[in-house]
């Protein structure tokens, strides 16, 4: 079981693409995730970490994740394990 972490710049309107992230991974993932935490932030932010660990930052590649990008990563780290 895992927790996701999902830190949205809360100014910059991404609460909807937070929340929708939400939706994404419990629909694939809802048998592996012990928690999803949403973190109101700012100045851009929209970071997902997994357990802890960063596996996407806005703020680092410059851009929003493409549709399914998330999920994907979730999915390859539930795959690898710790």
């Amino acid at each position: 079981m895992v927790t996701v972490r999902i830190e949205y710049c809360a100014p910059c309107g991404y609460t909807d693409r937070a929340t929708g992230l939400v939706t994404e991974l419990l629909k694939d993932y809802e048998d592996h995730v012990e928690s999803v935490v949403l973190v109101p932030s700012d100045g851009g932010r929209f970071e997902v970490t997994l357990d802890g660990e960063l596996i996407f930052s806005k703020l680092n590649v410059k851009r929003h994740a493409q549709p399914g990008e998330v999920v994907g990563l979730v999915g390859a780290r539930l795959v690898a394990g710790p």
